[in-house]
């Protein structure tokens, strides 16, 4: 009269398994996350901001450059890192 063994889940993929040996296992059987027995854990920079009743984000939004004059500045970085000119700050 065995006992039944015991199964055990992932956290990540939600696969069920019973385990070949004792003890826990060193990752998923099915996604082979070795975090298989752990929450994922959700970055606060990479959440996206939640909206207020006003309509406003809580963050004001990033500057940017229309595509032509990033183009242009990342070219002219190119050049000054090829010909040695380091980052540009002097």
């Amino acid at each position: 009269m065995g006992t039944e063994p015991e199964r055990v889940a992932c956290n990540r993929c939600g696969h069920e398994w019973t385990p070949r040996k004792g003890g826990t296992p060193k990752q998923c059987v099915r996604c082979k996350s070795p975090y298989w027995n752990r929450e994922r854990v959700q970055l606060l920079y990479r959440r996206p901001p939640a909206a207020r009743v006003d309509g406003a984000t809580p963050y004001p939004p990033l500057p940017t450059l229309p595509l032509p004059e990033r183009l242009a500045a990342a070219a002219a970085l190119a050049r000054r890192k090829r010909d040695g000119g380091g980052d540009g700050a002097d």
